[in-house]
């Protein structure tokens, strides 16, 4: 076969998109597009690169041709050359080929069908042509030497602690875990060279085991050692229990994973597929519960350790590039130490209190059943559903997993059905007993640490808007902190001798979107104290007097006012009628949807300056593909540019700043505990507050702290003016009764 000059092939599966068998081309118009633009995008030369589709004499074909690579798109292309299966897995890994092909060079990528079903993957097929040009012309092919030390032999260890550390360099951290305790620590000081020490409790000596571990925590409490992980928080909150204060984080992948892409997974594997020329290893690392070759578990977490390095680095180019190293490096990561705080100092429990409210609710429960008829299980969907049909009711459905309508008795479909039969008294006892029955299992009957004190994990990156997002412990212990309803704060009290002090930022986000809007009406009425904004949009919506509004509140029906402040949280991200007639059911509050639609077209009518904004949102989004906040958070959006994403748009600055400014506040009142000029613990972030403990003394000097916003108040300039958004302080022994504070 003749010789074709072309250097990269780009090889797709055997059967081609209905458009371009119809036009009998390997490939559709559009997906021809979308290959130039990322071949563009990416440096090549379009002569150098050639089209195939898979048939029987692939190899052979491919032989003929001079190419130094080959992208694979899709499954089929993926297993013919390399014998491995799921794109997913080894999208961007630099494999070699297996079969008789001349060209050794493979990269895998998604096909273009994937990416017609998942549009955000765009960004996966981008950075394999990137990573293409990198191989093909800047020598980014070769394997990295690596210096791996497994040490699991007591006079390896005894060498080890004797030996002093380089403390000058990063240091990457990574521990392997089995049955609630650390059997491996390892740590790489550059993407080759790694040590993996095997540290399971009752493998060495206990005096041996003991010097191990003060050398190891020698290296991790120097704040002067800069420490890389994958999830600090994880690490960190183990290295407590092994009485371990760990200082110093540097650089966290998982973190800059979020901030680059916060629209993926954060997981390594994820990361090292972007960030490092190291084929898939993940694999090797299933399971590591019951461990048969500890040479090889010793291996996989020297590659853990080596490939957190080389991704942290190249993580730390891009941010660089992207202009957010700076944000990286003096903000994000800086919340590494008030987070691991906040995990590992918990909630102290009310043991006696919580006994007793359990006692208290399976009581309250045991009442609701008898009101139902006798043999009807509560617990049961379908015996619910049969008995409500028994009633002649239409039950309301919802789509299940494989896209099938159902009968549904979840909350959402009872109140529906409240709705349309508001004097069934079964149906009230069905939503009273699923929300006891939620709040006992979740809030209640919580396991936690024989200490007395609740713990949980705070992920710093949670969501795509750097929000905080919480969770049980890890070991599967506590709760979600930030969730915790009014009814159950009274069971967590504040530690001995110590009040909590809870700082919240006043109607944060709305006050955010009025500026951002320019909506000037509805930033006069945020400053002024004598207005109400929620009762001004009720009495519009239902053309009242604000003063009945006010005066229904004050009776004990809060309906319309309620209705006017969900009305201001929908319509400032353009929720739909749909939805905001269902977040309203949620509440039990009914509407018809032509109900719901007028008080979201009356918010809209009184506030023009929402939808006006919401115009510009779209543009940027057409014109740049990003947004970014005023403190400097830039987020890429790659999915497809419809109503899902737009809504997703239109929160992203509130629902990201919003966070940043409670943070700045509690950074600078870290700040001031390194001072010694306060002292207090830090419990909880909840995106627009803090919870603290501390003594008496201290109180009224984090109140001064928190109340003068020109002190720690990041500057965020709009057209409109400078935003400045208030504090409010409370104060409690638990964290339910809490009395607003006043310096």
């Amino acid at each position: 076969m003749a010789s074709v000059s072309s250097r990269l092939c780009i090889l797709a599966g055997p059967t081609p998109s209905f458009s371009a068998q119809k036009a009998g081309t390997p490939f559709a118009d559009y997906e021809k597009h979308l290959i130039e633009s990322a071949l563009a995008k990416s440096g090549f030369n379009p002569s150098e690169v050639h089209y195939k589709l898979m048939n029987e004499s692939t190899v052979e074909e491919l032989n003929g041709l001079e190419l130094d690579l080959i992208i694979t798109l899709g499954e089929e292309p993926l297993k013919l050359l390399t014998g491995k299966s799921s794109i997913d897995k080894w999208s961007l890994s630099p494999l070699t080929t297996t079969r008789d092909v001349l060209c050794k060079k493979v990269l895998p990528t998604f096909c273009t069908r994937r990416l017609n079903k998942q549009f955000e993957y765009k960004m996966f097929f981008f950075q394999t042509f990137k990573k293409a040009w990198e191989c093909m012309y800047a020598g980014e092919w070769k394997r990295k030497q690596t210096r791996y030390r497994l040490v699991y032999e007591e006079a390896d260890v005894r060498e080890l602690i004797r030996k002093p550390i380089d403390r000058g360099l990063p240091v990457s951290v990574d521990i392997e875990t089995s049955r609630g305790t650390i059997n491996t620590l390892g740590f790489a000081w550059s993407a080759n060279d790694a040590i993996a020490i095997r540290c399971e409790p009752g493998y060495y000596s206990h005096s041996l085991q003991r010097c191990l571990w003060d050398w190891a925590a020698g290296i991790l409490e120097d704040p002067c050692v800069k420490k890389i992980l994958q999830n600090n928080v994880y690490e960190g909150t183990y290295f407590s229990r092994y009485g371990i204060q760990m200082r110093g984080v540097w650089h966290d992948t998982m973190w800059a994973q979020k901030l680059l892409y916060p629209e993926f997974k954060q997981g390594l594997a994820i990361v090292g597929q972007i960030f490092t020329n190291e084929i898939y290893w993940k694999e090797d690392g299933k399971d590591w519960t019951n461990i048969d070759n500890w040479k090889e578990h010793l291996l996989y977490n020297c590659k853990d350790t080596s490939n957190t390095y080389e991704a942290a680095m190249n993580q730390r180019i891009e941010l660089e590039e992207k202009g957010m190293l700076k944000l990286y490096d003096d903000y994000l990561i800086r919340l590494a130490e008030p987070l691991n705080e906040m995990c590992s100092q918990g909630l102290r429990v009310d043991e006696k209190l919580r006994e007793q409210e359990k006692v208290k609710t399976l009581g309250d429960i045991d009442e609701l059943v008898t009101l139902l008829p006798p043999g009807l299980n509560h617990r049961s969907p379908k015996q619910k559903i049969v008995y409500l049909k028994s009633k002649g009711y239409k039950i309301p459905k919802t789509r299940g997993l494989r896209g099938m309508w159902k009968d549904s008795v979840d909350e959402l479909s009872l109140l529906k059905l409240k709705s349309l039969y508001p004097d069934d008294g079964d149906i009230d006892t069905f939503l009273a007993l699923a929300k006891m029955e939620k709040y006992l299992s979740s809030y209640v009957e919580f396991q936690y640490h024989d200490d007395g004190v609740m713990r949980y994990t705070i992920r710093g990156t949670g969501t795509e808007t750097l929000r905080f997002a919480g969770g049980t412990d890890s070991w599967g212990l506590g709760l979600n902190p930030q969730t915790i309803p009014k009814k159950a704060k009274k069971l967590f009290l504040a530690p001995e001798k110590h009040q909590f002090i809870q700082v919240d930022l006043r109607q944060a986000e709305s006050r955010y979107v009025a500026y951002r809007a320019k909506e000037y009406n509805l930033i006069q009425m945020l400053e002024d104290p004598t207005q109400d904004v929620h009762s001004y949009v009720a009495a519009s919506a239902f053309s009242v007097p604000i003063q009945q509004v006010l005066d229904e509140k004050n009776a004990g029906d809060p309906s319309k006012r309620q209705l006017g402040k969900k009305a201001g949280h929908g319509a400032n991200y353009a929720m739909s009628y749909h939805t905001f007639r269902e977040q309203c059911f949620k509440e039990g509050l009914v509407l018809t949807t032509a109900e719901a639609r007028n008080i979201l077209e009356t918010y809209h009518n009184l506030f023009p300056g929402l939808r006006r904004w919401h115009g510009d949102i779209k543009r940027q989004l057409y014109d740049k593909g990003w947004l970014e906040n005023p403190l400097g958070f830039r987020r890429h959006f790659w999915g497809r540019k419809d109503d899902t994403m737009f809504r997703e748009a239109y929160a992203f600055e509130p629902q990201s700043t919003i966070p940043m400014i409670t943070n700045h506040m509690l950074l600078y009142l870290l700040g001031k505990r390194t001072e010694v000029a306060v002292d207090f613990n830090v419990h909880l972030q909840v995106h627009d507050s803090i919870v603290l403990s501390a003594r008496e003394q201290h109180i009224n000097k984090i109140a001064e702290i928190c109340y003068n916003t020109d002190l720690w108040h990041p500057e965020i300039l709009f057209p409109v003016g400078k935003l400045v958004i208030p504090t409010e302080v409370e104060v409690g022994p638990n964290l339910k009764d809490m009395q607003a504070y006043q310096i």
